[in-house]
């Protein structure tokens, strides 16, 4: 099956969106977490980061706008490495990183 450099070129597109979507996330969750320590947030609660202030809108990945952005044992150090908030389609920060660079 041949698909056109467009179709790829925009999927590739909404790969770096949902990355960067990724990327706003796991701040937002540092954010929220240097504000209310020491009860951090270990599960993504995007909702609780709106109501604190740290994220404006509810992210979900371009790609499949009906999946929310998965997030459960976070800790400092996944959300530093890119493994600790995920999207169904992408995977995590730590799989598609690369792609912001």
């Amino acid at each position: 099956m041949f698909f056109s450099t467009g179709s790829a070129a925009e999927a590739e597109a909404r790969a770096r969106l949902c990355a960067s979507r990724l990327r706003i996330l796991s701040s937002a969750v540092e954010l929220y977490n240097l504000d209310h320590a020491p009860l951090e947030m270990t599960e993504l609660n995007q909702e609780e980061l709106m109501k604190a202030g740290v994220l404006s809108i509810h992210l979900k990945c371009p790609d499949n706008e009906t999946h929310d952005y998965k997030g459960s044992g976070l800790t400092k150090e996944s959300l530093l490495d890119g493994t600790g908030i995920s999207c169904e389609i992408h995977g995590n920060l730590k799989k598609i990183g690369h792609l912001l660079e």
